[in-house]
């Protein structure tokens, strides 16, 4: 035992098991089965960072960057599954496949830097001292950082400089786990910041040969395995709060515009239904029997779903009310815009550029871009009941549905589409984990009907 210690605190073997480390994150966020592993996938940085002496500055920011670099182009791999055939921009031929390839890279290695930065800081000699009792809460600054740094490399027209864009954080598949309990005391951050501090204590307890101390840490990381048992998730009638709730998924080329009486009856053969969550941009409107789905409605029943108000780009994404009488009885306009998908980043307009693609941004302008709201959604009060709705990417704002619950929304509603995306995206794991995130942190019931995406009822218990 003390020769294999001895052969692993070799500079060569710790940087290794660092590289592999940062391998088997990158896997983490793009694999369900993998998630719990977020537990013990961080014992080779503790490793490194405790052994910190033994390397040269040069050898530590590389070696900082590349670990931050590998994870976060594991963590925003989903932009290679984008499918150009469900964008509406006009790119083709071998565009279609170095465009996500020059966005993935740009966005993964400015993101990176803050891991370089997080290597500065425990290399302080101020800090190097007690650099194991400080490395949880400064991964966690780590990872605020790569938000910001996400959000300012794909700040875009009606953009935001927030910490809203979280892939690559640990706390993404922890919301997988049991630990997500511990959200609505800790936050989102926090959630990272506990699953650094259990790293460190499975390698102390390692390091220090403490079998029981190790053994509860095992006991802890084997519990982890079991589904997330705090909610409910079906994507049938559910009683929430009261209410008979259904919501309705579409698949990326489906629409409710076509759909003619036998398939709503088909497809909502219910009765009474208090609430009905429809994806964005659902059609129900365009449909000439759409009051055929109103009927399925109780009295004091609800539609929600989203709309284009105009063309692009001028026109917003309008979370609309519609009640049993067809009557759209509340519309709140979308704030938090989604890079790529509703405006187009200025590091992407300056690539397009320079290659001479000048089409491909008017293209967006005329095709996809739309105009935030004016003012900050709020929730809608009818028959009792307090929705706070969002459209899309709001399920990834980490204030916008806590702002929401704080004023006193009962239920989570969100009305979402995918369809640029292929259908076994991995962004769908990050999307999953961050709609259980939102139900749990908040203890509110959290609704999603998606198009391509996850649609389901999520009731914290």
């Amino acid at each position: 035992m003390p020769k294999l210690t001895k052969q692993l605190k070799q500079p060569t073997n710790i940087r290794v098991s660092l590289y592999l480390s940062a391998c088997l994150l990158a896997c983490i966020f793009n694999f369900r089965v993998l998630q719990p592993l977020v537990f013990i996938g961080l014992v080779p940085l503790v490793f490194y960072v405790d052994n910190l002496r033994l390397f040269s500055d040069k050898q530590r920011r590389i070696d900082f960057y590349l670990f931050g670099g590998i994870i976060t182009c594991g963590a925003n791999f989903f932009m290679m599954q984008i499918s150009s055939t469900n964008w509406n921009v006009g790119i083709r031929g071998w565009f279609a496949v170095a465009a996500p390839i020059i966005a993935w890279l740009m966005i993964s290695s400015f993101c990176a830097l803050a891991w370089l930065a997080l290597g500065e800081v425990l290399a302080n000699p101020k800090v190097n001292r007690y650099r194991l009792v400080t490395l949880a809460p400064f991964y966690a600054l780590c990872e605020i950082l790569k938000s910001y740094l996400f959000s300012a490399m794909a700040y875009a027209p009606h953009g935001s400089l927030s910490p809203n864009f979280n892939w690559g954080s640990l706390a993404v598949p922890a919301s997988a786990t049991n630990i997500l309990v511990l959200s609505p005391y800790v936050g989102f951050f926090g959630l990272s910041l506990v699953c650094v501090m259990l790293n460190i204590a499975i390698y102390v307890a390692i390091k220090k040969s403490s079998p029981g101390l190790f053994i509860l840490l095992i006991t802890t990381f084997l519990l982890s395995f079991w589904p997330m048992n705090l909610v409910t998730k079906t994507s049938k009638i559910t009683t929430v709060n009261d209410k008979n709730v259904k919501v309705i998924g579409l698949e990326p080329d489906q629409t409710l515009a076509n759909w003619d009486k036998q398939q709503i009856a088909k497809n909502i053969p219910e009765e009474s239904l208090d609430l009905i969550v429809l994806p964005e941009y659902s059609g129900i409107l365009d449909n000439p029997n759409y009051k055929d789905i109103l009927k399925h409605l109780s009295d004091e029943g609800i539609v929600v779903t989203s709309v284009h108000s105009a063309p692009a780009p001028t026109g917003q994404n309008n979370i609309i009310f519609i009640n049993k009488q067809g009557e759209i009885i509340n519309t709140q306009s979308k704030t938090f815009l989604i890079p790529t998908g509703e405006t187009l980043p200025y590091s992407l307009q300056l690539v397009f550029k320079l290659m001479g693609r000048q089409d491909i941004i008017t293209s967006f302008t005329y095709t996809q871009q739309i105009s935030p709201g004016t003012k900050q959604e709020d929730f809608f009060e009818y028959a009792g009941t307090k929705y706070g709705a969002l459209a899309c990417s709001g399920v990834s704002a980490l204030s916008q549905y806590r702002r929401l619950s704080n004023q006193g929304a009962d239920v989570l509603v969100n009305s979402a589409s995918l369809s640029f995306l292929q259908k076994n995206s991995t962004y769908h794991v990050y999307a999953d984990n961050m709609a259980r995130f939102q139900a749990v942190s908040n203890k509110k019931p959290f609704i999603q009907a998606s198009r391509s995406g996850s649609s389901f009822i999520l009731v914290p218990q």
